[in-house]
């Protein structure tokens, strides 16, 4: 039998995988686990506080449990909040013409003798006359008229 105890990491890391995987195979059921991590979490510190008072392995034990499930409910409501369905619209799935940009120059800045070029990570964009938060990249080149 594999003795758990000095290995914290590896019991935390397992139970938030499992949260994980069982998102990815279950789909999502993000009110219902939202309302259990709530409850997990109450019940947790409720068990901690009582294996403190009264000194219990039992509770203490008890508490402990609930922990993982804690790790494990923020496993699943991790991946609930990072799918795609969830974030800003991502660039490459804009259905109208974009008009105006709105970004963070994200890359060293490149100049030639005839352009300078750079990458803009996205935070908005404008489309149809009004603003979206939206997420990507785009390869920003000016060209630089030559002064003679």
């Amino acid at each position: 039998m594999i003795r758990w105890a000095p290995y914290p990491f590896l019991r935390i890391a397992f139970f938030f995988g499992a949260g994980i995987f069982l998102y990815l195979q279950a789909g999502s059921l993000s009110v219902a686990a939202g309302g259990a991590f709530a409850f997990f979490l109450t019940l947790f510190l409720f068990l901690l506080f009582l294996s403190r008072k009264n000194r219990s392995a039992y509770l203490t034990n008890l508490a402990g449990l609930t922990g993982l499930g804690l790790f494990f409910l923020a496993g699943y409501l991790l991946m609930h909040l990072r799918t795609v369905q969830y974030q800003p619209a991502p660039l490459r799935y804009q259905p109208h013409t974009i008009s105006h940009y709105v970004g963070v120059v994200d890359d060293y800045i490149t100049q030639k003798p005839a352009s300078v070029s750079t990458t803009l990570r996205l935070k908005a964009i404008k489309r149809a006359g009004a603003w979206q938060p939206a997420t990507g990249q785009v390869r920003l080149t000016v060209k630089q008229e030559c002064g003679k």
